[in-house]
């Protein structure tokens, strides 16, 4: 059984929610133009199974910052009703030094997150993490020496792509990174002849990253295979939902329900504190005899001597309602229980659950549930003859006690 003086708990209901259309906008550059990026992203979704009708403003060389200010892209913004609007900075912006990154990327992606959820209250901004060039930044090697070869580059644009996303509460396509590992791996050609904008395969990757995203489906399951070969598709696909499955902090992905709450036991009780989303309005906790409306960053003491459940609704515009139930108990109560030492464990011939009080009884159960011995403490102590049962998990459970069972997994070898 494990214990924390300090637990976080994540919930997490289903990813964005889905319909049958989805409406994007994407503001970018040549990077988002070439190869008719939002069209083959359209076209993959509609293989499966989903309408994309999209806008776009993504003038050669443009930056985010340029995108602030831009009327076409707060025109676009402030029309409204759009899903998702994918970010794409100019190129090599993100992997330049750090006062530039923090003077000019980071406040651009900040001033437009709060545009779009100003006039669309539900839609997800999305950044779309770009490439390294093919062989580095050559205008910017002699000045910055990090982005001489395209490892380098790579490196501090995933850097600060994530971190851009991780500050503004947004999505992350990470291109870049599926574009890193097909490099690493197989001899796609995803670069033009420029060695900085997209061929077709390149544009294909984009297309597959921001598909697993918007639609949380494995792009293979399509048969669009775009402007590109079959078994280049194929190791597209298999490398973007490969990062999908195993790099979800990539992603920086969350649902409109999605909340954390800090919880820190307290001698008689625990301190709350509410981390949320942009798109909630507040959590509800309730302990059964006292509840406690939360919004984001706002903490409250629960007091209680015993084990309590605690239900947390999260209520916002753009889902329903959800709540979930969770047990936490207080500080006295787990330092009690860290002072009882179950051993060995894993037991092959016998174990002994030692620091409990005399007299206390205790039961060893099966997987099933079911009783297969009882003992009652003789002193601190209570020994479990285990040389005679079947391999397995087990737990040792105290009967009768006030405060709730205490429980202790053991796992039985031969």
């Amino acid at each position: 059984m494990r214990y924390f003086t300090l637990l976080s708990l994540v919930v997490t209901t289903a990813v964005h929610a889905q319909s049958d259309t989805l409406h994007v906008l994407f503001l970018g550059n040549s990077y988002t133009a070439s190869n008719g990026l939002p069209t083959v992203l359209a076209e993959l979704a509609a293989d499966l199974g989903t309408v994309v009708a999209w806008q776009s403003n993504a003038p050669g060389g443009a930056t985010l910052q340029g995108h602030v200010s831009n009327p076409t892209s707060n025109a676009l913004i402030e029309a409204g009703g759009w899903d998702w609007v994918i970010l794409q900075e100019q190129s090599q912006i993100p992997s330049f030094p750090d006062n530039q990154v923090q003077a000019d990327f980071y406040p651009a992606v900040s001033a437009l997150t709060a545009t779009i959820r100003a006039h669309n209250p539900c839609a997800i901004p999305m950044l779309f993490m770009t490439w390294g060039r093919e062989n580095g930044d050559a205008s910017n090697c002699a000045v910055w020496p990090p982005v001489c070869t395209y490892e380098g580059m790579q490196a501090l644009l995933t850097q600060r792509y994530l971190e851009a996303a991780d500050l503004s509460d947004a999505w992350c396509a990470p291109v870049g990174m599926v574009w890193q590992q097909l490099r690493e791996t197989t001899a796609i050609d995803l670069y033009s002849s420029d060695g900085s904008h997209p061929s077709a395969a390149g544009t294909y990757v984009a297309a597959s990253t921001m598909a697993a995203a918007l639609l949380g489906t494995d792009p293979a399951a399509a048969s669009y295979g775009g402007n590109i070969d079959a078994a280049e598709r194929a190791l597209i696909d298999a490398a973007v939902w490969s990062m999908w499955q195993s790099e979800p902090e990539a992603w920086k992905q969350f649902d409109y329900a999605d909340f954390d709450l800090s919880i820190e036991p307290l001698p008689a009780g625990a301190l709350v504190t509410l981390d949320a989303n942009p798109y909630l309005d507040s959590v509800v906790v309730d302990s059964g005899w006292e509840s406690f409306t939360l919004v984001a960053g706002a903490s409250v003491t629960f007091t209680f001597t015993e084990p309590v459940t605690l239900a947390a609704t999260a209520f916002g515009p753009c889902a329903p309602a959800e709540t979930t139930t969770f047990v936490v108990q207080p500080t006295a109560i787990a330092e009690q229980e860290r002072a009882v030492r179950l051993f060995p464990n894993p037991a092959d011939g016998y174990a002994v659950l030692n620091g409990v009080e005399a007299g206390t009884a205790w039961e060893l159960r099966n997987a099933l549930g079911s009783v297969v011995q009882e003992r009652r403490a003789a002193g601190s102590a209570v020994r479990f003859e285990t040389g005679a049962l079947p391999a397995g998990w087990y737990v040792v459970r105290a009967v009768g006690t006030s405060g709730g069972p205490r429980v202790f997994p053991l796992l039985v070898e031969h």
